[in-house]
């Protein structure tokens, strides 16, 4: 539960203007005790702070002390330096009750696919889904960085689907873990391939061109 309540605050602060990503850290009791937000300059931060009081007590009777919030701001790139990571395609085979999922990613006029099997549950299809995913974004990235899937979680929530993606990235830099998240519009696995690139995206931005 504390882990939906988490996703739904960070998904109602993101919705404001200028705010970019949201993490945000609860008690046992589900209380903010910390809410991290990411923005462009835009927007003066006081703003934001106090928008984000409003928008979480209106929307979700949290009242959450200002002192709780931080806001960090960055300066944003021209779009011409931005390099993204897309999805070219999915390909999914059925053997046996074993499952082969493929994935093709592109990176400018870079391309890489990779496949994971396994056994065919649901949950297991999605796993096999961000195994490929990461195994085709190590490609893309010259395996200059190690990826592991840590997990993956689909559940209801404002009246549709959500797949979240938890990644531990590696390298020489160090480990850390990524989350990111995808509504599910008409296929699940696709979900899954977006929402680990909603995870990594950004913060592999330092690894092209390497």
């Amino acid at each position: 539960m504390s882990k939906e309540r988490s996703f739904a605050i960070e998904e109602l602060v993101c919705s404001l203007q200028g705010v970019d990503s949201a993490r945000a850290v609860l008690d046992p009791n589900g209380e903010i005790t910390e809410l991290h937000i990411l923005s462009d300059q835009s927007r003066n931060p006081r703003l934001i702070v106090r928008d984000t009081e409003t928008l979480l007590l209106v929307r979700m009777g949290i009242n959450v002390d200002h002192k709780r919030i931080s806001v960090v701001q960055f300066a944003e790139r021209p779009e011409a330096e931005v390099k993204r990571i897309n999805l070219r395609g999915i390909s999914y085979k059925l053997n046996r009750g074993a499952a082969e999922v493929g994935v093709t990613l592109t990176l400018g006029d870079k391309q890489a696919e990779c496949t994971a099997s396994g056994p065919n549950s649901l949950q297991n299809q999605l796993r096999l889904v961000a195994g490929a995913t990461v195994g085709a974004l190590r490609e893309l990235l010259g395996n200059v960085v190690g990826f592991v899937v840590e997990d993956v979680t689909q559940f209801a929530f404002a009246r549709g689907e959500v797949v979240v993606v938890g990644v531990s990235v590696i390298s020489g830099a160090g480990e850390e873990t990524l989350v990111g998240s995808a509504f599910v519009r008409s296929d699940a696995k696709e979900a899954v391939v977006k929402a680990t690139l909603d995870g990594v995206n950004r913060r592999c931005q330092r690894y092209f061109g390497t």
